[in-house]
């Protein structure tokens, strides 16, 4: 198999970028996780059979942190990885998560809390 390479070869780049802060991996203890209702739907029917078929099949290996932007309080506000966040309540094992966390709130409003990039 071969594979290619990660290029911008043929692209046009931005004079210049404001990236903003860089986003950080932490451990985050599951009590505090929270989801915001405005921007996650409720883990229904067919999400509780994902859930639970990602949780009987858990390994770390097909694990992605969830993706969270802190809030008041010390918590975080699951943005992306809900199902994940999920499995491992539902499996009852572990107390904190790997998440991804940067100041991405403002983002998250100004799209209606869909990313569409």
């Amino acid at each position: 198999m071969s594979h290619r390479p990660i290029t911008a070869e043929g692209w046009t780049r931005p004079a210049t970028i404001e990236a903003g802060p860089a986003p950080m991996l932490q451990w985050l203890a599951i009590a505090a996780l929270v989801v915001d209702p405005a921007y996650q739907r409720p883990i229904a029917r067919a999400g509780r059979r994902n859930v639970t078929k990602i949780a009987a099949g858990f390994t770390w290996s097909k694990f992605a942190p969830v993706v969270v932007a802190p809030i008041e309080g010390g918590r975080y506000a699951i943005i992306d990885g809900q199902r994940f966040g999920g499995s491992n309540l539902s499996e009852g094992s572990f107390d904190s998560l790997a998440a991804a966390h940067a100041a991405a709130m403002e983002r998250v409003r100004e799209s209606g809390g869909k990313f569409t990039d």
